[in-house]
């Protein structure tokens, strides 16, 4: 039981020594009248539910010892008059809403042995006069939003044993002096803006049990001196720039139980003597240069419950034995270059509970006794060259949820064991030899969310058992041989996003039950013989791709309209109706025929009158320029229907685009760039020079036009829209029409594109607005970045200060413009790797940047979440379900986020190039190594579930 309510006056409580009220459910304000027990030693007022501010009079309490507010809803500031506490030595404020700086008078506590302030909402520097505190033996601040430099003169403090700075926005490089305090058993600095390198100094902390260092931009090499920490256990560097090789002295730390370098740039081969490490519990070297084979030695460390390598450049066999490793829950090697085939001893390892071995060159069979792995959770052995068939005896991984085994050479039926996995949440098999029937057992997967089996070659029928699975999402059946129509009981599967059925020979109507469920977003049942009508609800949901290849399908939005025979038939209708509805319909055309002839009329005098009124529609007084397949420029104006409203797609700062159809059934985009004053051969100039960059992630310039009253760009047209609208759609879902896997290749065929314009491009190109909106989709949802070098085309006139937007300020638009950029109106490189930060946190967040305030902005308020230990709140709903603290996803997404809070450093020195952020969004999904990983992954694999957008 808790006590509550607020407290009463307790200051007629003059020989109170201790107030110990803690871990109960108290509330209101701290009352001043607590300044009148004027013996009070000790306060704990913890863990309760107090708010408002902490009284200033709380510093008459001259004997009080220890003040512990901690894990309140305090806030204001940290009264300065708390500084008068002399015989204070223990100051715990900590989980509250405190606001402001860390007030300096707090050094005036002399004997403080421990101040805590961590996890409030303290800013500012830390003050240089904490170093006076010479009895401080513990620190703790993180978690705040501290910024500035680690002052030197906490050096001073020599009997520190604890020094907590981590989760702030803390700068500079780490003091030297600090390498001083040789008592200190624990540091954390992780999650800061630190730059430099690591001193060799390092090795003075002789007592030293933990360092945490990670997500910074540290770099240099590992010092050597780091084997001098014998009683080290935890040593986390992970998210840094280290460069050079793991240092084999790091053996000398005997009680090391974690070692954890991930995302960084380190090379070399692993030490073999990191194998007498006989404590390592947890040895993540993931998403580095590492090369050479997977040393034996390794498989010493008996007590490893963690190994993760994915994502370096290993190659060569795996190690033959891993019996001594019988504790082994995790092992992640994907995205290396491993060979040879798996190793049976690895799969007697009964404690595993996530295996990882895909995007690797592994050959051979899945061995028989991957039954004995009862833990199992996930398996995943994608882009390998595995072969012959599943064995039955998976279906004894009782827990397992995911199975991965796309993109091999496994033939022969699919299991009907798989159906005992009742745990079962994905199941991947795309992309292989597989044969046989669907087996019907796969109604045993209750969980069963996301099926795809496409790319075998399955045959007989889609089991109507299927329709039993009620969490299924996507079901992806394309590319094989089955017959038979689109099962009836498909119609309870109520939470069905995406349903690919294409490139089969499935027979039949396209059931209109497809249009009721709510939640499907994509659906392709294209190159099959389905026939009749499509029904008109699903044909106004999805485009001619979603049905085309069907010879014996009709109605919109296909081309071929449904004759009445073929009505007839679907409708039952009795001939007297076929009759009354001929003559209802002749009627209609007669009826057509004359109004249509009146709008033609019509249109012939307003298109004269236009001409007279509109030079540049008229006779051309210039010449259009196409790089291929020349069109005559009126041509292009009659595609546009004379510039008409109802052609236009989007308005730019550089002018208004039109969709132009051409006669011959193609579509191309027309940019009409505002009046200005260029002049031709600049123009020219200019033009010629975009038309000549090609890169498959670019919008690709067609042609131009040039005349005194008409200048316009002529691209390819992007039926997809642009990220922005997609981005907006997919918010309306949840976020669930992008998964990880989408996100992840848009993200990176964008940096692709701007790494093309800045460094394959001479002289570089500066996009100077990088936003959604000027990411446009293709056919295949293939990105284009599109308004790349328009401004040095269309030089506009001053505007009219009374009628000019502030939308598009000078160097970007707002929320994606770079501090310098926005101060200076000059774009740069450096403003572009910024734009394309924000771009990335909205990709993965889901957020648009102009729904936060000047004071916090998307980077800070990511920044936020992660101090605060929140960063499943930060995500796309959407993405929630895929992950898990311990998913490849979740790591994954969490080095995305890292890559994006690098690319907006205010900084603009401390930001990577674009070359440097593909690197690292290829090592995002296992891409630096041999396997390619998810920079591989195929434009049309992203197609089929945004094809409803």
């Amino acid at each position: 039981m808790y006590l509550q309510g607020s407290i009463a006056d307790l200051g007629r409580l003059g020989s109170l020594d201790t107030l110990s009220l803690h871990s109960n459910a108290f509330n209101g304000s701290i009352p001043d009248s607590l300044s009148a027990a004027s013996n009070l030693r000790v306060i704990y007022l913890h863990n309760n539910a107090f708010d408002g501010q902490i009284p200033a009079s709380l510093a008459a309490l001259q004997k009080l010892q220890v003040l512990n507010l901690a894990n309140n809803r305090l806030t204001g500031g940290i009264p300065r008059e708390l500084g008068k506490l002399t015989s204070l030595k223990t100051l715990d404020l900590s989980i509250n809403f405190l606001s402001a700086g860390i007030p300096s008078e707090v050094s005036n506590c002399s004997r403080l042995l421990y101040i805590n302030l961590s996890k409030n909402r303290l800013t500012g520097s830390i003050p240089p006069s904490l170093g006076e505190l010479g009895l401080l033996r513990k620190v703790a601040l993180g978690g705040n939003e501290l910024t500035g430099m680690i002052p030197s003169s906490l050096g001073n403090c020599s009997q520190l044993v604890s020094l907590d700075l981590e989760h702030n926005l803390l700068s500079g490089a780490i003091p030297d002096p600090l390498y001083q305090l040789r008592l200190l058993e624990r540091l954390f600095l992780s999650t800061n803006m630190l730059i430099g390198g690591i001193s060799p100094a390092l090795g003075n902390f002789s007592v030293l049990s933990q360092l945490f260092l990670q997500d910074n931009a540290l770099g240099g090499p590992i010092p050597a001196s780091v084997g001098a920490l014998k009683q080290l256990q935890v040593l986390n560097l992970s998210g840094n720039a280290l460069t050079g090789n793991i240092p084999p002295q790091i053996a000398g730390c005997t009680t090391l139980q974690v070692l954890d370098v991930r995302v960084n740039a380190l090379n070399g081969e692993i030490p073999t003597e990191l194998g007498s490490l006989s404590q390592l519990a947890n040895l993540t070297l993931s998403f580095n240069n590492i090369s050479g084979s997977i040393p034996p030695e390794l498989l010493n460390c008996r007590k490893l419950q963690i190994l993760r390598l994915q994502g370096n450049k290993l190659s060569g066999k795996l190690p033959d034995s891993w019996n001594s490793l019988t504790g082994l829950q995790i092992l992640n090697l994907r995205g290396n270059n491993l060979s040879g085939e798996i190793p049976s001893s690895l799969l007697n390892i009964l404690s595993l509970k996530r295996l990882s071995l895909s995007y690797n060159s592994l050959s051979g069979n899945v061995p028989l006794t991957i039954g004995r792995l009862q833990e199992l959770q996930s398996l995943s052995l994608s882009h390998n060259s595995l072969e012959k068939s599943i064995p039955p005896e998976i279906g004894n991984c009782s827990n397992l949820a995911v199975l991965e085994a796309s993109y091999n050479r496994l033939d022969g039926p699919l299991p009907p064991e798989i159906g005992y996995l009742s745990k079962l949440q994905r199941l991947q098999l795309r992309d292989n030899k597989l044969s046989g029937e669907i087996p019907e057992t796969l109604i045993g997967c209750k969980n069963l969310t996301y099926l795809h089996i496409g790319n075998n070659r399955l045959s007989g029928t889609i089991p109507v058992l299927l329709g039993g699975l009620e969490q299924m999402q996507q079901i992806r059946l394309e590319n094989n041989h089955l017959t038979g129509g689109i099962p009836a009981s498909f119609s309870a599967l109520v939470n069905l996003q995406a349903l690919d059925v294409s490139v089969n020979s499935l027979t039949g109507p396209v059931p209109s039950f497809l249009a009721n469920l709510e939640n499907l977003r994509s659906l392709n049942v294209s190159y099959n013989h389905l026939q009749g009508e499509i029904p008109p609800a699903l044909s106004k949901k999805f485009g001619a791709s979603s049905f085309q290849g069907n010879a014996r399908l009709c109605g919109r939005p296909l081309v071929v309209q449904c004759s009445r025979s073929t009505r007839k038939k679907l409708s039952g209708k009795v001939l007297i109706a076929t009759v009354l509805g001929a003559v209802v319909v002749g009627t209609v055309l007669v009826a057509g025929a004359c109004f249509l002839l009146y709008i033609l009329l019509l249109r012939k005098h307003r298109d004269k009158d236009e001409r007279k009124a509109d030079p540049g529609t008229g006779t051309p007084t210039g010449n259009l320029v196409m790089f291929h397949d020349p069109i005559p420029y009126a041509k292009v104006v009659e595609a546009t229907r004379q510039f008409d409203e109802d052609s236009v797609l989007s308005r730019t700062r550089f002018g208004i685009v039109f969709k132009a159809c051409l006669e011959d059934g193609s579509v191309l985009s027309v940019k009409r760039l505002p009046d200005g004053s260029i002049d031709e051969p600049q123009f020219r100039g200019e033009a010629e020079r975009l038309g000549s960059l090609k890169h498959k992630n670019l919008l690709v310039l067609r042609g131009y036009y040039y005349s005194a009253d008409v200048k316009l760009l002529i691209y390819d047209y992007m039926p997809n829209g642009n990220l922005a609208v997609l981005l907006q759609q997919a918010s309306s879902q949840d976020g669930s029409i992008l998964d990880w896997r989408m996100r992840h290749l848009i993200a990176l065929n964008i940096a692709r594109g701007l790494q093309f314009l800045h460094h394959a491009c001479d002289p570089p190109v500066v996009h100077g607005d990088v936003r959604p909106h000027n990411v446009q989709f293709d056919a295949d949802f293939e990105p284009h970045i599109s308004d790349f070098g328009v401004e040095r085309l269309a030089v506009t006139p001053p505007a009219d200060p009374s009628t000019s937007s502030s939308s598009t300020p000078a160097g970007g638009s707002l929320g994606y413009v770079s501090p310098e950029a926005g101060a200076t109106g000059v774009a740069s490189k450096e403003s572009d790797v910024y734009g394309f930060g924000i771009l990335l946190l909205e990709l993965l967040t889901g957020r648009k940047p102009a729904t936060f305030s000047a004071e916090e902005d998307i980077v800070k308020w990511v920044k936020r979440q992660l101090q605060g230990r929140q960063a499943a709140e930060m995500f796309d709903p959407g993405l929630l379900e895929l992950f898990d603290q311990e998913s490849s996803e979740w790591e994954e997404f969490l080095l995305a986020v890292k890559v994006a809070l690098l690319c907006t450093a205010p900084d603009p020195s401390d930001r990577p190039s674009m070359t440097e952020v593909v690197f690292m969004l290829e090592g995002c999904r296992g891409g630096g190594g041999g396997g390619g990983g998810g920079a591989e992954v195929a434009s049309s694999d992203l197609t089929s579930p945004l094809s409803a957008v």
